[in-house]
């Protein structure tokens, strides 16, 4: 959405806003509703077009997540104080705030980042220094994705960094005569590239080689029209005067209405300026709502339908090889008579066959007429392990054919209900319904990762048990460190060496952990890493929220920062001798 249109929602909403009470807010599926007194505000972080805009039906599926629950939690009773939006950048904020059990003020500001690629909804809250912290947000950024800027809990809020160019309609004409000059240049993509944020309508009234004078004149109705827009203008109450709330979704007497801003069916943008077949709106909001529903949301499905469609049929083809490379097993081993006859032929000419060989000729006793044929041997084998491979052959076939025609029957059933939702999502027309497969495939991929167990050691220090996790392999590692770990717990790993990632659980989230623990804890990856036969290993540690994985990196790698190192000599943590707990757990909290 251009920054100007949403420059006019926030100036058109912020007064009816104030003072609005939170009252709840959920996930529909396409976007955040926050619920107020009588109003939704609808926050879509839709990639390539996300918008906010306030409806006054509520939209239902409701759908908790735990980014909801944490809104909810902090939101509860607040008052909305004000919203804005950043000079220049589609970033907008809406601050809150309540009282404490004492009566204290909290503070908190939401802010709505509608920058196309990088949409986010970012719930912070000020501190005693006035900075605003986070608290969490739709989407973490780490410092693997981003060096500059990251956005996870506890750190405080930085905006995107600025873009140094200036806004066409704050310029004036000589400031835009300084920068182009007195034409128009060729192009208009080497038009825009002066400037930032600038109106996809005015694509439309741009015409090559046009003189910057006859350029301002169209430049000098848009802000003027804008300015007629603004809360506090003349032309401001007289819109008030025929057009209802625009939360509300209800307009005035039809005769009187006036068109403030215009949707474009063709080019599918938002304009200030009617053209022939434009649909007229007398708010920014009608204007949002209606542009949602009109592209953002057959978008969000279509999108949605083509990433369910992949996902099955990538399922389906996978099923597809598995039962061809079973097929070619079974008829393999439908060979099991020929592997033993092979076998027993050996037998029969032991002597005759000498190592290194690559086949040996034999007379088949099992066939009418005793044709010769050449069994295959391996020349690296005996003449005995030749014999024995046949026999072993032909019992493994035997025993397999069996257990494997039951499992192409299994696949193929598999296959044909994914064909059967393939066939099914190809005709569906229901955004809800859509999401429903959606979030049953997610909750069957969680049902199964809470049943990974990991290596669990606990030890007691300060009156109560730490548990210590311990990966096993690389792609536990990965599990453990990028799923199972929060961001408060810690993390161990041996350095220079390759070796285990060890995890300290901290729920109460605590700034240091006990010398004791984290001694105990650099002991016990020393010793799961390639240094376990060594003396005063090094071993980095730092909180989980400085480790990341880099973008296709291989399995089981992570780099981290803010570290500190500990030298330690391995302890083996199975050995009685130290008491302590060990056991196989099972985890179910990823969040």
């Amino acid at each position: 959405m251009d920054f100007l249109f949403l420059k006019l929602w926030v100036d058109e909403t912020s007064k009816q806003v104030v003072n609005s009470r939170f009252r709840d807010v959920f996930w529909d599926g396409g976007k955040y509703i926050l619920e107020f007194n009588n109003s939704y505000l609808n926050i879509s972080l839709f990639s390539g077009e996300p918008l906010c805009f306030f409806s006054d039906k509520e939209i239902n599926p409701k759908i908790e997540t735990t980014f909801t629950k944490l809104l909810s939690k902090h939101l509860y009773r607040s008052i909305i104080e004000k919203i804005s939006i950043y000079k220049n950048d589609k970033i907008i904020s809406i601050y809150f705030q309540k009282k404490d059990i004492d009566g204290g003020k909290i503070r908190y500001k939401l802010i709505i980042e509608l920058i196309n690629r990088y949409e986010n909804l970012i719930l912070t809250r000020q501190d005693e220094n006035e900075k605003w912290i986070i608290l969490d947000s739709h989407k973490r950024i780490g410092f693997s994705e981003s060096r500059f800027r990251q956005i996870l809990p506890a750190l405080e809020y930085q905006p995107p960094p600025q873009i140094n160019k200036p806004y066409i309609l704050e310029l004036e004409k000589k400031e835009l005569c300084n920068l182009i000059g007195d034409k128009l240049p060729q192009e208009w993509k080497d038009f825009i590239q002066y400037f930032s944020n600038i109106p996809k309508f005015l694509k439309d009234e741009f015409i090559p080689e046009m003189t910057v004078e006859d350029f301002w004149k169209i430049i000098s109705q848009i802000k003027n029209k804008v300015k007629a827009l603004e809360p506090d203008s003349p032309e401001s109450d007289k819109l008030d005067k025929i057009s209802n709330n625009p939360r509300s979704g209800e307009q005035g007497s039809n005769r009187d209405i006036r068109h403030v801003i215009f949707y474009n069916p063709e080019e599918k943008y938002l304009s200030l300026i009617e053209t022939e077949n434009s649909q007229g709106f007398s708010s920014i909001n009608d204007a949002f709502k209606f542009y949602y529903q009109e592209k953002c949301r057959k978008i969000i499905f279509t999108q949605l339908k083509n990433t369910i469609l992949h996902n099955l049929q990538k399922q389906a083809n996978g099923i597809e090889k598995v039962i061809a490379k079973e097929s070619v097993e079974l008829h393999e081993m439908k060979k099991v008579k020929k592997w033993k006859k092979f076998g027993e032929l050996l037998k029969v000419n032991f002597g005759k066959i000498k190592r290194g060989q690559k086949e040996i000729g034999v007379t088949d006793y099992f066939e009418e007429n005793a044709p010769q044929i050449v069994i295959p041997l391996n020349e690296e084998l005996s003449p005995k392990k030749n014999m024995e491979h046949y026999f072993k052959k032909y019992k493994k076939a035997k025993s397999g054919m069996v257990k494997l025609q039951a499992q192409i029957e299994v696949n193929k059933k598999r296959l044909q209900n994914i064909l059967d939702k393939i066939a099914y999502v190809e005709k569906c027309e229901n955004f809800e319904e859509l999401y429903k497969l959606q979030e049953e495939k997610r909750a069957r991929k969680k049902k199964a990762l809470e049943k990974r167990l990991f290596r669990r050691f606990s030890i007691e220090a300060e009156g109560r048990k730490w548990d210590i996790f311990v990966g096993r392999n690389n792609r536990e590692n990965d599990e453990l460190t990028t799923k199972f770990a929060k961001l408060d717990d810690w993390f161990f790993h041996s350095r220079i060496y390759h070796g285990a990632h060890i995890i300290v659980r901290n729920p109460e989230r605590l700034r240091d952990i006990p010398p004791k623990v984290k001694n105990f804890a650099a002991s016990i990856a020393a010793y799961f890493s390639k240094a376990k036969h060594s003396t005063n290993v090094p071993v980095d540690f730092t909180k989980i929220r400085y480790v990341s994985k880099p973008r296709k990196s291989p399995p089981g790698f992570v780099v981290y920062k803010k570290q500190k190192t500990l030298f330690v000599d391995p302890i083996d943590p199975r050995i009685k001798n130290f008491k302590v707990n060990i056991e196989f757990c099972l985890y179910f909290n990823f969040n």
